[in-house]
């Protein structure tokens, strides 16, 4: 029976401990998921039903290594250990799990629903949300970048109420600028697309072997062609902020509607990405 000797997210090379970054990512989604309100259990029985390795052939997890990786001080680079979490995640899962006998608050409908868009504006990362000491929240990156905001749910309730509210009184600032002509020949269409001027030119070239060229041409030119999601979404969006009166509170259909991602800024603002790519702050 084989035995692992090193915490799961490391490996040995040259007899010093190095991340093991397959791990290391599963070792940051158990930390994400139990700060934004999984329990041990629905965390181990999810990578089990994942088949997720833990180690050699071994792919069965329970709430007790779910445990023993929240509380492994080497996550946060104790005893010459590289860090795979920062120490605001290790803290406030420990919190977590020392509060209440691991009870958890329950967490507002829409703050559960906006969790899904969160995300850092620095790596593009999941932002988990942990309640603090004082009973207000915090949104940090899972990826460990220094990207943390202090801000309550009343606070990011109030910063996307008004983004919203901006882009309904502008409209406009739903236009994106355009990415010029989608179409862009390969040196094989240019090569083809000689080869028929040449043909053409010919006085002895069979019509049925003109016409197939340039069928297969065209076929292959407009496989080149890419559709432009912006272009198509930007009129749709205009009319439907256009239709809207200014919002007093937050529409759940609205925000999976229209918006593709909410950034959390290094400054504590948010900036919301829209489903045609355009960014409003």
């Amino acid at each position: 029976m084989r035995l692992r000797t090193i915490p799961y997210g490391y490996e040995i090379v040259n007899g010093k401990p190095r991340i093991k970054e397959e791990e290391a990512n599963i070792v940051r989604y158990i930390f994400s998921k139990y700060i934004n309100g999984s329990s041990l259990k629905e965390i181990a029985d999810n990578l089990t039903n994942q088949r997720i390795t833990y180690f050699y052939d071994k792919n069965s997890w329970n709430k007790n290594m779910i445990s023993r990786i929240l509380e492994n001080e080497k996550y946060i680079g104790k005893e010459q250990y590289p860090c795979i979490v920062s120490s605001d995640i290790f803290e406030s899962a420990n919190l977590r799990k020392t509060k209440m006998g691991g009870i958890v608050s329950e967490v507002p409908q829409m703050v559960e629903f906006i969790k899904g868009f969160m995300v850092c504006g620095q790596c593009g990362g999941h932002m988990g949300r942990q309640i603090m000491k004082n009973r207000h929240e915090k949104w940090l990156c899972v990826n460990n970048c220094k990207i943390s905001s202090k801000l309550d749910d009343e606070k990011v309730f109030s910063y996307l109420l008004n983004i919203f509210n901006q882009t309904i009184r502008n409209p406009e600032l739903l236009k994106t600028q355009g990415r010029g002509v989608n179409y862009s020949p390969t040196t094989d269409l240019v090569r083809q697309a000689k080869e028929i001027d040449m043909a053409i030119e010919q006085t002895d070239v069979e019509f049925g072997v003109i016409s197939k060229m340039i069928l297969d041409y065209t076929s292959r030119k407009y496989e080149c062609c890419q559709l432009d999601k912006s272009r198509e979404m930007t009129d749709i969006l205009i009319d439907k902020f256009r239709g809207l009166s200014e919002l007093k509170e937050l529409d759940i259909t609205l925000i999976r509607e229209t918006i593709q991602k909410i950034y959390v800024c290094a400054n504590g603002f948010l900036s919301v990405r829209y489903i045609n790519d355009a960014e409003v702050k």
